[in-house]
């Protein structure tokens, strides 16, 4: 009887655990597929960008007034935006690595992501990319020239429909000066014998600014600052061409460099490094001065017939192949690399001492490429660009145009940045010009090239064709729709919205026109009125603490808008440029995570050879190996 008992109580054991088990897996199950549901009932956007950048603290107000306002129309579904906190994605590349790890288990947690040209062509290699062609967002909305880097995919034949769509675009070279420090510059090239044409727009500001804003440190580098003689730039004339185009650029840098000297008595412990010319994203210059020299760039996509003769997309590599191309590049990479240069003070027995270092002379450099002297440093081109201009640490600088908030004293670079040092001698928006784009080489160039900047957002096709429905009307939301300007509490579109926001803008055919350029330059006007008006309301001694903070809060929007509208306006002047003349070509968009790869090796050499105390340039021929190593297995 015991032995049965026994025989039986593990015959009971053994059915409570399986239907425990079976409970247990219902349950997971069930979780499960509630998590499902509540995604299924989600738009989820996806992106690799912080919330804390320009773009995502427009896109998170947005997304708020859409799912607020349309939550009761037809086809809404709420939109989630998941920014790289919850993504764990914080560059696009790896925003595609997701896409496709997704993917490849046949199901993904995103519907709308912001990237790049390797997220639509993983997007596409798994046929998921969702066809827009029917609906208001195609490639009719955008300029025909643009739509050329937008409507291509690696093995595909079709160039017919948009791949990806243009999103935020700004310039990535806007040009940005120090009105400051060019004041400084233009006098020391008068004094050396150089003449400046009156009629400069540059020089205008410059003129118009002085006295305005705030002044050029007491022991800033550029005090230090005198000419070696009084003809050492005869002959020499600065008008607009000398910024705006790019090799012109590099030689200014280059001959005020060689033409003055530092006055050792007017360098302190609190100097700080300083330099004439900077420049953000160097490969995107490299590209474009290419470009312009040669009508071709380092690479193009092309519709080519493959061995079936079927038509495909595929990568021309004319850095390879092309002569003109490889030669332009060599000799291009020399003359940059020629004209930087850095002179090193440090000080000994209470004395600074002084050595040049040019970069170009192998030499001069230590084989400790890594070691680095406590020393002062003035440049000639230099690519550490964060807060050169708001600090007066650089006369000019190839940048982002969304800089414009970070490159003066205003409530972004307060928050990024007032840890470091005092907000209040920073550079103001009276202290600062910008300009856009550099877009050609030199004056003889018989091209121009653009870039636009930005990213772009790829559709994921779901099998739930009311969430495709659902992603279709939040993007006509985002290019065509209208949103309530918390400044005037009046409409505006969504795309004047975002600029305002974040100096970003949608490159739609209704946005780039002289007409919004105009319009958008009368809003930053009465902005200003406006910013000045409440500027002395708050000087009124008897307001209490919370008026004046509402005051305050009012100040500080209006003191971002005004910035991005600077940056929103310089954008699509550029963009309009491009669209209007047929002889200006478009720079290319990484079609290859090998491209990628060649656009960091060019950023990574010149880095290097602008490095403080220790530059090392690649001989030119060592350089280029190196670039074609990078794009030698795209076929």
């Amino acid at each position: 009887m015991k032995a049965k008992n026994k025989t039986f109580l593990k015959y009971l054991f053994s059915i409570s655990t399986l239907f425990l088990g079976i409970s247990l897996f219902i349950s997971c199950t069930t979780q499960e597929n509630k998590a499902d549901d509540q995604q299924d009932n989600k738009i989820v956007f996806a992106t690799s960008q912080a919330k804390i950048w320009p773009l995502m603290r427009g896109m998170t107000s947005l997304v708020e007034y859409y799912n607020n306002n349309f939550k009761n129309t037809s086809n809404f579904l709420e939109v989630e935006l998941k920014t790289s906190e919850q993504t764990k994605a914080n560059n696009e590349d790896k925003m595609a690595n997701i896409l496709d790890s997704d993917l490849n288990t046949n199901h993904s947690n995103y519907n709308l992501i912001l990237g790049n040209k390797s997220t639509a062509f993983i997007a596409n290699s798994h046929n998921k990319l969702l066809d827009l062609k029917d609906a208001n967002i195609n490639s009719d909305l955008f300029p025909q020239k643009l739509v050329q880097n937008y409507n291509k995919i690696l093995g595909s034949s079709n160039t017919e429909t948009l791949k990806s769509l243009p999103f935020n675009l700004n310039d990535t070279e806007a040009i940005f000066f120090n009105l400051d420090i060019m004041a400084v510059l233009f006098d020391l090239f008068q004094q050396g014998g150089g003449s400046i044409d009156e009629n400069t727009n540059i020089y205008k500001q410059v003129l118009q600014a002085n006295n305005k804003g705030n002044q050029l440190p007491s022991h800033s580098f550029f005090r230090a600052l005198k000419v070696k003689n009084n003809n050492v730039f005869q002959n020499l004339v600065v008008n607009d061409d000398t910024f705006s185009l790019i090799d012109n650029a590099f030689e200014f840098s280059q001959k005020i460099f060689d033409g003055i000297e530092i006055d050792k008595t007017k360098i302190f412990e609190d100097t700080t490094d300083a330099t004439i010319f900077s420049i953000d994203y160097t490969e995107n210059v490299l590209y474009k001065d290419i470009i312009s020299k040669t009508g071709k760039a380092l690479w193009e996509e092309k519709l080519l017939k493959d061995k079936n003769q079927k038509d495909i997309v595929k990568v021309i590599k004319n850095l390879q192949d092309d002569e003109q191309v490889k030669q332009e590049l060599l000799n291009t990479y020399q003359a940059w690399t020629n004209a930087f240069k850095q002179v090193q003070l440090v000080k000994n027995d209470n004395k600074w001492d002084s050595r040049v270092i040019e970069s170009s002379n192998q030499n001069a450099n230590s084989q400790n490429n890594n070691e680095q002297i406590n020393s002062k440093t003035f440049y000639s081109v230099d690519l550490n660009i964060s807060g050169a201009i708001r600090e007066f640490n650089a006369a000019f600088v190839y940048m982002p145009g969304v800089g414009m908030n970070y490159s003066v004293n205003s409530p972004w670079s307060k928050y990024f940045a007032s840890q470091t040092n005092n907000p209040a001698s920073w550079a103001t928006r009276n202290d600062v010009f910008v300009l856009p784009q550099a877009t050609k080489a030199n004056k003889n160039a018989p091209f121009e090239a653009y870039k636009d900047g930005g990213s772009s957002l790829i559709a994921i096709k779901s099998d739930n064709e009311a969430k495709n429905k659902a992603v279709v009307k939040f993007l006509d939301f985002l290019y065509n729709g209208q949103i309530t300007n918390p400044l005037t509490n009046s409409k505006l579109s969504t795309n004047q919205y975002l600029i305002e926001k974040t100096g970003y803008f949608l490159p739609t055919k209704e946005i780039i026109k002289q007409q919004t350029i105009d319009s958008l330059t009368t809003t930053r006007t009465n902005y200003l009125k406006e910013f000045t008006k409440l500027e002395n309301e708050l000087k009124n001694p008897s307001l209490s603490q919370k008026d004046k903070e509402e005051i305050q809060a009012k100040l500080d929007n209006y003191d971002v808008a005004i910035n991005n509208l600077q940056s929103g306006i310089i954008s699509i002047e550029s963009a309009l440029k491009f669209i209007s003349n047929q002889k200006i070509k478009l720079v290319p968009r990484p079609a290859h995570k090998d491209l990628g790869k060649m656009g960091n090796t060019i950023i990574n050499q010149f880095k290097e050879a602008t490095k403080k105390d220790k530059p090392l340039v690649l001989p030119k021929q060592e350089f280029l190996n190196k670039l074609l190593e990078d794009i030698k297995s795209i076929n």
